[in-house]
């Protein structure tokens, strides 16, 4: 890797090591040599949702598993997306030395924000339908319980389920264990920066929706608990 001009190279390696080390979609070589791009664990979730679609199967209902992996579809992709632009900078990394442009460009749009707002929203619902239909579907439980014992790293669904909520923390503590190996000279310096303060503010702005639709959910329960107990007085004081 070629030294910032007014940098040291020791930096610059140790920012490519911090990032081979904690990406785990950087592209990189197998024991063969050959290149290969290593899959998020979004894609893992795909290998659930894809076979409880199944027609075929339908251990649950389709609804019901539209409702546990909403938003995932259009995760993915975005991730997805990500992946290519940062396969394709690191293959050309002596030449542009350059990486927090991409995390800016890939997560400071409003889109991702409202995408992952509302599977973090669902996040809760999501864990609900699926411990209840563990309990009325033995089926379900059984095909939960055999993905989980072929799976390399023996990962439970709710493992994988909540690595999307994980990502955007883990991508703040990258950035700046890559900030702290970028002399201040880099041309990357700025952009890393800047990736650190959208990312927080992305991550801000998730937290305060959470809260919001917590809030939102416990005042319904409110209301329609009220609404249960005049009806219930209601049907007491006709009798």
């Amino acid at each position: 890797m070629k030294a910032a001009r007014n940098g040291t190279k020791d930096g610059l390696e140790k920012t490519k090591l911090a990032m081979i080390r904690k990406v785990s979609f950087l592209q990189r070589k197998d024991s063969t040599g050959t290149e290969t791009v290593t899959q998020i664990n979004m894609f893992t979730l795909y290998e659930y949702q894809k076979p409880l679609l199944d027609p075929q199967t339908l251990i649950i209902n389709p609804k019901k598993v539209r409702q546990i992996f909403y938003r995932l579809q259009e995760i993915h992709q975005c991730h997805s997306m990500f992946q290519i632009a940062l396969a394709c900078r690191v293959a050309e990394w002596d030449y542009s030395e350059k990486i927090g442009d991409l995390f800016v460009a890939s997560f400071s749009k409003s889109m991702v924000l409202n995408i992952y707002s509302d599977y973090i929203n669902n996040f809760t619902n999501a864990m609900a339908l699926i411990k209840k239909a563990c309990m009325s579907k033995p089926a379900f439980l059984d095909f939960l319980k055999k993905k989980q014992a072929s799976s390399p790293d023996r990962i439970t669904l709710y493992g994988l389920m909540v690595k999307p909520i994980q990502r955007f923390p883990q991508f703040i503590l990258l950035l700046q264990d890559m900030l702290k190996n970028t002399p201040s000279s880099h041309n990357d310096r700025l952009p890393l920066q800047l990736a650190v303060t959208e990312l927080e503010t992305l991550a801000e702005k998730l937290n305060e929706q959470k809260r919001l639709a917590d809030q939102d959910t416990e005042i319904q329960q409110l209301v329609h608990y009220g609404r249960d107990r005049s009806l219930n007085k209601v049907k007491h004081d006709a009798l």
